[in-house]
Parts: structure tokens; C-alpha cells; sequence
């Protein structure tokens, strides 16, 4: 795993753990907020840069996309595929702690990062691979999200090619 979603630390902090715990309240708070909004007019704000980390991943949330989406889900597929090389869980980039479980039998599955469910993509800057416990306890849980990395690599991509989905939506 290379880029934003390496592990940058072996343990977590409490600082960190209370950061990421007050990301998951401002995102959704945000996305509360979101729902007064114009999501055309929210994302005109984004690319002027008037929207902080929080406000931008709580314009990706599924609640916004048309009905039904024109074309295909801009999210992609729900589901990774994974490579022969997948075989280590990387634990450590939610928990910060590397994976004690040594079953290699078990396997690993690839997920998402920031949650499918919420809006996360199916694009390889958005992939984790993790033990299925790991995975299991995961789910889409907000509060383990890296917020502390600012803002995912796949996200400017994936808020253009839903806004042309809302753009279709609201000319009809």
C-alpha cells in the first residue's frame, strides 16, 4: 500500500483517536447540514475551495445522487477485486496497530476505506486489504476513517462525475 493510504504511524495516540472521533462528528454534522443545501450549489463551493474536508466528503453521501443515478453509480462497483499478491491485512491504517492474526487459510478481502455506503469509491486509492475480523468489525463505522490525511486522492474524480449525475437529474 503506497500514497494516502499507507500507515503512518504503529500506534495510535489519543490525540489521534480523539481526532478522528471529532472528524466523524463534523462529517456528520456536515452532511445534516448538506441536506438544507442545493447539492449543485455545495459543489460550485467545493471547487472554489470554500468547503472544508468534512463538507467535501459529505457531498459524496449516496442521500445526494439522483434517482435513479444517470448511467452508471458514480462510485463504481461495490466490490474489489483482489490480486494474488492480497494476502496481508493492513490493520495498522484504521487501528494503527499491526494484524496479530496470522491464519493465512482465512484470507484476506478488500474494502473500502472510506465506506462505499457513504459514498466511498471502488478505486484502487480508496482500497484496503484486511483480515475478514478486521473487516467484520469495521463496516462502515465513520470514526475509523483517516481524516487526518486530508482529502483523499479519488475525491475531486468522484465529485465531478456526480455532479454531471446531478446536473442530468435536474435539466428533466
Amino acid at each position: 500500500m503506497a500514497g494516502w493510504s499507507s500507515p503512518q504511524m504503529s500506534m495510535f495516540s489519543g490525540e489521534l483517536l480523539l481526532g478522528r472521533i471529532d472528524g466523524a462528528r463534523r462529517y456528520v454534522a456536515a452532511r445534516h447540514d448538506l441536506r438544507s443545501r442545493v447539492w449543485l450549489q455545495a459543489f460550485r463551493e467545493y471547487q472554489k475551495r470554500k468547503l472544508d474536508l468534512y463538507q467535501t466528503m459529505a457531498l459524496l453521501h449516496p442521500e445526494h445522487y439522483p434517482e435513479p443515478v444517470s448511467g452508471t453509480d458514480p462510485r463504481g462497483r461495490r466490490a474489489f477485486t483482489l490480486n494474488a499478491s492480497d494476502s496481508r491485512c493492513y490493520s495498522e491504517v484504521i487501528w494503527g496497530y499491526e494484524c496479530p492474526i496470522v491464519d493465512t487459510e482465512a484470507g484476506v478481502v478488500a474494502d473500502h476505506i472510506f465506506p462505499y455506503a457513504l459514498g466511498g469509491v471502488t478505486q484502487s486509492t480508496n482500497r484496503i486489504t484486511l483480515c475478514r475480523w478486521h473487516n467484520s468489525i469495521k463496516t462502515c463505522d465513520i470514526h475509523f476513517f483517516p481524516w487526518e490525511r486530508g482529502e483523499p486522492p479519488w475525491v475531486a474524480e468522484a465529485l465531478c462525475h456526480l455532479s454531471k449525475s446531478v446536473s442530468l437529474s435536474s435539466e428533466t
